[in-house]
């Protein structure tokens, strides 16, 4: 493969650029100054506060454990009463290659994306995916898809109680 040129190492900003950010940094106005704490501009404590506020919630694992010979999806119902950091792990022990599986979270309908770990042990795949649920609004279906010769489904259905 060839590294594309403009991508080699870091760089500073480009010429043009470095005039605007002095001046945005020369504007900006600092609670030293006498800012307006009303401000919709958050301090870096109060981001900091709020980082905080989600790491203290607590932590809830649930597992589902799924084999290429299982005929039917794998089910588990979830009730939170109260905001917590989740981690969701599926596993499939086959006897195929592990490198021939791919591996998929949804939740509902909607891909998550590549924001999950994947490990392979002998002969068992694990695939976990961690979130937080602050709201009703993040409650529903998560599920992990094994794709071989055929689809292996594992759903973890939340809902709350707060």
């Amino acid at each position: 493969m060839r590294a594309v040129p403009s991508l080699r190492g870091p760089r500073g900003p480009t010429p043009r650029l470095l005039p605007f950010l002095c001046l945005l940094a020369a504007a900006r106005p600092s609670l030293a100054d006498g800012s307006d704490p009303d401000s919709p501009f958050t301090s870096l404590p109060v981001q900091e506060e709020m980082m905080v506020k989600y790491d203290n919630l607590s932590v809830e694992s649930y597992n589902i454990s799924l084999t290429e010979h299982s005929s039917m999806p794998v089910e588990k119902n979830i009730t939170l009463d109260r905001p917590s950091n989740i981690q969701l792990t599926c596993q499939l022990t086959t006897s195929r290659d592990l490198n021939s599986v791919n591996v998929t979270w949804k939740k509902g309908d909607e891909i998550l994306g590549d924001n999950y770990l994947i490990n392979a042990t002998e002969n068992i795949l694990y695939t976990q995916y961690t979130f937080t649920i602050t709201n009703s609004k993040q409650m529903g279906s998560y599920s992990c898809f094994f794709q071989e010769e055929k689809e292996q489904r594992g759903t973890f259905n939340f809902r709350g109680q707060y």
